[in-house]
């Protein structure tokens, strides 16, 4: 039997990864799906755990909602930006948000990549990819 994950697996690293949407089935799904590529993952349904978990869990990437209620995406990649060792992260915004004003603002916001929702693992692995640190 041919394992078809197997390339895939090989292309990506292990990383320490923390999912961020406050829609749970989202957030969910989508850390099920890293952690069966190898990735360490911690998932948060609001900005404020993504932003305390930062010195526990020790994350090389985030992948971050942009519309969630009390704090948005964009002001935890700001803050995550603004931390020691966050200017090495890789932040991938994922949201159902696309057009060029909501683009140039996650630029602004310091975000690495940005994936529309529903993204693909193969979009997220190479996104996370193509921000990570050489």
């Amino acid at each position: 039997m041919v394992n078809n994950d197997t390339p895939a697996r090989a292309r990506h690293p292990r990383r320490r990864i923390v999912v961020v949407d406050d829609a749970v089935n989202t957030a969910d799904g989508m850390s099920a799906v890293l952690r069966s590529f190898g990735h360490r993952v911690f998932t948060a349904y609001d900005g404020f755990t993504a932003l305390a978990v930062f010195d526990d869990f020790v994350p090389d990437a985030y992948l971050l909602d942009l519309s969630m209620p009390e704090i948005s995406g964009f002001n935890v990649c700001r803050a995550l930006r603004m931390l020691p060792g966050g200017e090495w992260l890789t932040i991938i915004a994922l949201s159902g948000w696309a057009s060029d004003e909501d683009l140039a603002r996650a630029l602004e916001a310091g975000f690495t990549g940005y994936l529309m929702k529903p993204a693909t693992p193969g979009e997220v692995l190479s996104a996370l990819s193509a921000g990570a640190p050489t």
